[in-house]
């Protein structure tokens, strides 16, 4: 006997992360389930599958877990691969019996035989990390692309940022434009972002502002705070679109509500500086304090700078000194504008160092007469942060090339820009390289940190981890963040030695901004500007680096499994509003994994990443407010979510819970969730066409 295909599509719209239910109360969901289980036990497998998915979605009890895990190993054993590719997943994580890799293997296998996708994409990570079985990066390869290529979005993206970063797979940058682009196609907010850098960065294409734009564009309407900020830098400069710095404000202030930290240090700095905005010192100085507390970058030396100058606060050197203090502690060995061309989300940032520096005609007319310094300044603002006419540009690059010959590194690095940014002087990479590595030589940080993000990825150069990691070994012996977590993950993707392993750890708790393991403590000695030498521990708060130390802890890689330990990192990197550890952070509280079991703290963090346009987050709060979920029932939040995430992916599987839950609600409950998603679309509706 099989059961009615729309009652069984209707309880395998759940999920692990979107339901948690305890036995049935309702008298016709008790008849459902009976008979569910009276046809598994006369042998028929899908309701031996339906029923095993039934029980391990359930929240009653552990026996309960286990039983249905036993339901699902019956029907994986007649040859059902979905039920074999959920028994996998079971010995994975340890849910319902004991953790096997063994076992996680053979299912994973099976299931991936049949062409199920999950299963495929499942076995294609596992072999490409070494995540409990060998390390197999051709086997790995092929069962991802066999499941990207059924349509498995998340494997698509996954698939996509390998082929980019080229460290575990091959670097095939026009391969990863097409799985990006496929995973787009399905909704992806990851992928949309993940494209206009592409296009931005002449990754795998030509480079095209205006296409990198509309990318942005397709996921800020998603609410992706990094793609707001990207697509807000766009058209701060008229890069791509026409420019309009109150758009570029709105983009910048609709990401910092979300608590995207590099986008308050943009709006800070703009209500500081009364660009796009009318200057509001008050709003500026709350913006940037957030940012700092947060671990950002450049907002301690903005805030700095404000009062040490009286700019928009009392004079108030202390408070300048304390901010100072600050990014010493951070081991920041300039502050200068950070370039490095692939760090994911980090397109803006601007430095403000004095009231001098601000007044650009001030600078100009120094300029003019022959003052070096001068002349860098406003090279630096005409390159990275102040729009000026082209005879202005061409002059300032005169002015650093020139001053570049003498063996100036700020003026050399100023000069690489220029040659790969192509302003002011024709693009020329293999110049821009040259350039690079004289300023790097001369122990300009932020030269040395491009250098190794362009040997790591081949951005420009051919791909040289060797050299990659001598010149982020240079940067982050200064203390610089970008470096350190870059060195730290590719010592990690690398694995080896434990001396190896150890310096990569290292690496990533110096930047994660948390005080350092005895074991791990390093004293880093170097030259200061006034002579003499000092001890730093670097402290930058780096969220990548936090989100990574959470999934080396949460899936034991190279170090014992902890999830209480990830947790803590994923609620670090959470709080600087990043969506993966949001997520992340969202279902442990689910499980009860490194957490107390916590629906409501689980809620919160799926909230921050649904608003953000993260559609696995959406999907789930769209399941946790019907009635029988975890939360108390809230059909007009349930239905608001429902029909975001439907909106966002097009996908079956966000159709089907839609229809669900638009069964469930009254009319006024709907008109109720319709106002709610009026108001979302005028709060994103920036969308102005190039």
């Amino acid at each position: 006997m099989r059961l009615p295909y729309l009652i069984l599509t209707a309880l395998l719209s759940l999920s692990l992360s979107a339901a948690a239910q305890t036995a049935p109360t309702d008298p016709d969901e008790a008849e459902f389930v009976a008979g569910l289980k009276a046809a598994a036990e006369q042998g028929d497998i899908e309701s031996q599958y339906q029923l095993g998915t039934y029980w391990t979605l359930s929240d009653a009890t552990s026996d309960e877990v286990r039983a249905g895990v036993q339901w699902l190993i019956r029907a994986a054993e007649k040859g059902h691969a979905a039920a074999q590719y959920k028994v996998a997943e079971s010995y994975r994580w340890g849910r319902g019996v004991a953790a096997d890799s063994k076992l996680f293997a053979y299912w994973a296998h099976k299931s991936a035989e049949q062409e199920y996708a999950d299963a495929q994409g499942l076995l294609g990570l596992a072999l490409l990390l070494g995540d409990g079985i060998p390390r197999d990066p051709v086997e790995a390869e092929r069962w991802l692309r066999a499941a990207a290529s059924q349509g498995t979005t998340w494997v698509q993206e996954r698939l996509a940022q390998e082929y980019r970063r080229g460290t575990r797979l091959p670097k095939k940058p026009e391969e990863a434009v097409k799985w990006y682009r496929a995973a787009a196609d399905h909704g992806s907010v990851f992928a949309k972002f993940d494209l206009g850098l592409m296009f931005h960065n002449g990754l795998g294409v030509v480079r095209d502002t205006t296409q990198a734009a509309q990318w942005y564009r397709s996921a800020a309407q998603m609410g992706f705070a990094p793609a707001q900020t990207a697509l807000g830098f766009l058209y701060l400069w008229g890069m791509g679109v026409p420019r309009d710095t109150q758009l570029a404000a709105r983009l910048f202030e609709a990401a910092a509500h979300q608590g995207y930290t590099v986008a308050e240090e943009n709006i800070g700095l703009l209500y500081a500086t009364g660009m796009g905005v009318s200057s509001d010192p008050s709003r500026a100085k709350a913006w940037l304090e957030d940012a700092a507390r947060k671990g950002g970058r450049q907002a301690p030396l903005i805030l700095a700078s404000m009062y040490l100058t009286g700019r928009g606060v009392p004079k108030d050197p202390a408070m300048a000194a304390n901010w100072i203090q600050t990014l010493v502690q951070r081991g920041d060995a300039g502050a200068q504008i950070l370039a490095a061309v692939l760090q994911k989300g980090r397109l803006l940032n601007f430095r403000l160092t004095t009231a001098e520096d601000q007044d650009f005609s001030t600078k100009w007319s120094a300029a003019l007469s022959g003052d070096v310094a001068a002349q860098q300044d406003v090279a630096e603002q005409l390159l990275f942060r102040r729009e000026g006419d082209r005879a202005q540009l061409a002059d300032a690059v005169r002015w650093v090339a020139a001053i570049a010959q003498s063996g100036n590194p700020r003026a050399q690095y100023l000069l690489a820009a220029a040659y790969q940014l192509g302003r002011g002087i024709p693009q020329d990479q293999i110049q821009a390289v040259h350039w690079l590595r004289l300023s790097a030589e001369g122990d300009y940080v932020i030269a040395a940190v491009t250098l190794g993000t362009m040997f790591r990825f081949g951005t420009g150069v051919e791909r040289d981890l060797e050299q990659s990691k001598l010149w982020l070994r240079k940067a982050a012996g200064k203390g610089d963040a970008n470096a350190l977590t870059q060195l730290g993950l590719t010592f990690l993707e690398e694995g080896g030695e434990p001396d190896r392993v150890a310096e990569a750890l290292k690496n990533l708790v110096s930047a994660a901004a948390k005080p350092l393991p005895e074991a791990f403590t390093v004293n880093v000695s170097e030259r200061g500007a006034s002579g003499s030498d000092f001890t730093t521990q670097a402290q930058a708060g780096d969220p990548d680096a936090q989100l990574a130390l959470g999934n080396i802890y949460l899936n034991g890689i190279v170090v014992p499994r902890n999830p209480s330990e990830a947790a803590q990192w994923f609620q670090l990197a959470a709080d600087q509003g990043l969506v993966e550890a949001q997520s992340s952070l969202g279902n442990l509280y689910t499980i009860g994994q490194g957490v107390p079991q916590d629906f409501a703290k689980a809620a919160a963090q799926f909230e921050k990443c649904a608003n953000q346009g993260l559609i696995e987050c959406q999907f789930v709060l769209s399941g946790r407010y019907q009635p029988g979920g975890p939360l108390a029932a809230d059909p007009v939040r349930a239905y608001f979510w429902a029909t975001t995430a439907a909106r966002s992916s097009k996908g079956e599987r966000e159709g089907q819970r839609l229809k669900q839950v638009a069964r469930e609600v009254t009319p006024e409950q709907k008109a109720s969730a319709e106002a709610l998603i009026a108001a979302r679309d005028k709060e994103l509706a920036f969308d102005p066409q190039p």
